[in-house]
């Protein structure tokens, strides 16, 4: 199964025409691992249903009938394609969090595959002595060692102690003082968050906002929390 969009030619559309996804005149869409064979589907249908609206020249009843079968395809892909995406986001999510606790190496990869896939390639090159730029794989290690050995180290091959040694002073410091009965905690944020509150802020949410890991839809998110809390 093919887990790419479809190659589309962008052509000119006829003024009466409803562009199905923005003014993108990209060749090749991008990469969607979430993407299956019921979207390209209805895909393949609503752009059939596109151009027959667009090519139409009858009534003007018949061509409102036309538009709305389109629609109808192009809201029936909108809805599955971001169905598809809160699932493979959601499961995402679940992967990260299980990879956190059991394989930090793992989840480091994971967490990778976020965001565009673009490469950074280290410059090979440094600066010799004499000024001049030397890209030996070998000679760039070794400048490279001497360079960062010296880094954040003064020298006296004791820094790293005193600088646990005065860590660990003010950790304790802080510690005895939070556990002095007079110490101030901030009480508004350390109190356990109510219920009521939690039911305020899901009541005032704006419909079309992205959901959460309930994959809950914001326009029906009330009904949803009642349900999850009862």
């Amino acid at each position: 199964m093919k887990v790419k969009c479809p190659n589309r030619k962008c052509t000119r559309r006829p003024r009466n025409s409803i562009n199905l996804y923005g003014g993108g005149r990209r060749k090749n869409t991008p990469y969607k691992p979430y993407w299956c064979d019921e979207l390209s589907r209805l895909w393949k249908l609503a752009h059939e249903k596109e151009i027959i609206y667009t090519k139409f020249k009858g009534a003007r009843r018949a061509e409102e009938q036309l538009r709305q079968q389109f629609k109808q395809a192009r809201n029936n892909f909108d809805k599955l394609l971001k169905r598809r995406q809160r699932e493979y986001r959601r499961g995402f999510l679940i992967i990260a969090e299980r990879l956190n606790t059991s394989d930090p190496r793992e989840f480091w990869k994971h967490i990778q595959k976020l965001g565009p896939r673009t490469k950074n390639p280290i410059p090979w090159e440094v600066y010799d002595s004499s000024g001049n730029i030397n890209t030996d794989r070998e000679f760039i290690l070794n400048h490279w060692k001497s360079e960062y050995s010296q880094l954040y180290n003064d020298g006296s091959g004791s820094y790293d102690d005193v600088f646990k040694a005065d860590i660990m002073t003010t950790k304790e410091h802080k510690e005895r003082s939070m556990q002095d009965p007079l110490y101030n905690t901030n009480v508004f944020l350390n109190r356990p968050i109510r219920l009521d509150e939690v039911k305020k802020v899901v009541k005032n949410t704006k419909n079309g906002k992205a959901i959460g890991t309930e994959v809950c839809i914001s326009s029906r998110r009330p009904a949803c929390f009642i349900s999850v809390m009862l």
